[in-house]
C-alpha cells in the first residue's frame, strides 16, 4: 500500500446565469478561479494552465465527460508491433497563423517538451519510453518505443501541439506577449492582462464544430465570494469552482443553471512510510518515535477506518463529492468496482493499533494545502 486514499472524488462545478438580453449572445464573459502562470502550454501540466491552453491549442487525443480518450488531431492509430505505433493525423487542419498542421509539427512539439527548463510540473515524464519518431508522410507519424507501452496514446495525448514555424525560436516572453501563442484550437489569443483578464476571439478556421462565441473574456477572480458576487451582479456569465456553501441558495434561483459532474480529482492522504524516525510523528507525550508506525499495514488500515468519508462529503462539501475506495476514479483503466470505501469503526481502529504495537496510539501532524481544492483547509482540520 503506497499512499492511502482519503475518500473524495471532488465534483466539478460550473454555474451559468440565464442573462437574457443583458449582453450580446455572441460574447461570453467567464469568471475563473485560477489564472495561468504562462501561456506556453507545454511549460507546466497544472490545472490553471490547462484551463487556458485547451481553448487555444489541441492535443492528439482528448477525453470525453467520462475520461475516455477520443480522436482530436490524431484521427486513428495502430500498434504495428510491441514497439511501433503509427498515428494518422487529421487532414485539413490549420494553425491560427494559416500554416498547415503536419506530422513535423507533432515531432517538434514532442521533442520540445524535453528541452524546457525549470518547469514545476514537466510533461517530459510522458515521453520516457520513446526511442525515436519517424515522419512517414505529412499526415502519418511513426513512434518507436524502447519498451512496450500500452498507454502510449494516452501519454502522447497529454502534450499540446505547437507550430514549429511559430514556436521554434520563441521565448517565454514571446508567449506572454502572445507572439508565440499559435494553436489549432477553437479560439485565438488576443490579449492577456495579468491579474485581471484574458481576451480570446473565435477561430473561424477551426477544424471542429464552430465555436459558439465571437469573443470570450476570461476574468480571473480567485476569491470565492468575489467570484459569486460578480456572477450574481451580471458582470460575468459563468463561473467555475462554485463554493459548496453557496449551492443551496443558488439552486433556489430560477435564473441560474448549475452543472456538476464527478471529476478525476482525487483528494487523498499521503503517508510517509520511510523507515526509522520521521518528522511530525511522535508518541502520545510529543516525543519523536525511533520507528515509523506508518510502516505497519495495520496502522494504515486503522487510519483509513478513522475517516468518515460520507460525513466529509455531506458536511464539508455539501454533498458535492463521492466517497472513494481507491486511487483510480470510475471510468479509468484499473478501476475495481468491487472495492468499497472503508467506514469508520472505532473498535476496529483500536484493535488494529494494538496489533501493530501501538495500543495507546501516537501523534501525527497533518499538512494540507489551503484553498487549492474544495474544502481542503476544513478537511485537514476535520481529520
Amino acid at each position: 500500500m503506497g499512499k492511502m486514499r482519503i475518500a473524495l472524488n471532488a465534483a466539478g462545478l460550473v454555474i451559468m446565469l440565464l442573462c437574457g438580453g443583458r449582453r450580446r449572445a455572441t460574447e461570453l464573459t467567464i469568471g475563473r478561479a485560477t489564472e495561468p502562470s504562462t501561456l506556453d502550454p507545454q511549460f507546466a501540466r497544472t490545472g490553471n494552465n490547462h484551463a487556458t491552453a485547451q481553448d487555444i491549442f489541441d492535443r492528439l487525443v482528448e477525453t470525453d465527460a467520462h475520461l475516455q480518450i477520443k480522436p482530436s488531431l490524431a484521427l486513428s492509430w495502430e500498434n504495428r508491433d510491441p514497439l511501433t505505433w503509427d498515428i494518422h493525423l487529421r487532414p485539413g487542419v490549420k494553425f491560427q497563423d494559416g500554416s498547415a498542421f503536419t506530422a513535423d509539427d507533432v515531432v517538434f512539439s514532442l521533442e520540445r517538451v524535453k528541452t524546457l527548463q525549470k518547469s514545476p510540473a514537466p510533461f517530459s515524464g510522458y515521453l520516457q519510453t520513446i526511442d525515436h519518431y519517424t515522419v512517414v508522410n505529412p499526415l502519418t507519424l511513426r513512434v518507436t518505443t524502447r519498451v512496450p507501452n500500452p498507454s502510449l496514446i494516452e501519454d502522447l495525448g497529454q502534450i499540446y501541439i505547437l507550430s514549429r514555424h511559430a514556436t521554434a525560436q520563441a521565448t517565454q516572453t514571446d508567449f506572454t506577449s502572445g507572439k508565440a501563442v499559435v494553436g489549432t484550437g477553437p479560439y485565438k489569443f488576443v490579449r492577456w492582462l495579468p491579474n485581471d483578464r484574458m481576451l480570446l476571439a473565435r477561430n473561424d478556421d477551426y477544424w471542429g464544430a464552430k465555436p459558439p462565441f465571437d469573443k470570450v473574456t476570461v476574468r480571473f477572480i480567485a476569491n470565492n465570494a468575489a467570484r459569486v458576487s460578480a456572477f450574481l451582479a451580471g458582470a460575468v456569465d459563468i463561473i467555475d469552482a462554485v463554493p459548496a456553501t453557496d449551492l443551496a441558495s443558488l439552486r433556489q434561483r430560477q435564473d441560474v443553471n448549475i452543472y456538476t459532474i464527478d471529476s478525476g480529482r482525487l483528494i487523498y492522504l499521503g503517508l510517509n512510510q520511510r523507515p526509522g524516525a520521521v518528522p511530525f510523528i511522535t508518541d502520545t507525550a510529543g516525543k519523536a518515535l525511533a520507528a515509523n508506525p506508518l510502516q505497519h499495514v495495520e496502522v494504515r488500515q486503522a487510519i483509513s477506518r478513522m475517516i468518515d468519508r460520507q460525513a466529509i462529503v455531506q458536511r464539508l462539501l455539501k454533498g458535492e463529492g463521492t466517497p472513494a475506495a481507491q486511487l483510480v476514479p470510475e471510468g479509468l483503466g484499473g478501476y475495481e468496482p468491487a472495492l468499497r470505501p472503508d467506514t469508520p469503526d472505532s473498535a476496529a481502529v483500536r484493535a488494529l493499533l494494538a496489533k501493530a504495537g501501538y495500543p495507546q496510539g501516537f501523534g501525527i501532524t497533518v499538512h494540507s494545502s489551503n484553498d487549492r481544492f474544495a474544502g481542503d483547509n476544513a478537511l485537514a482540520q476535520a481529520l
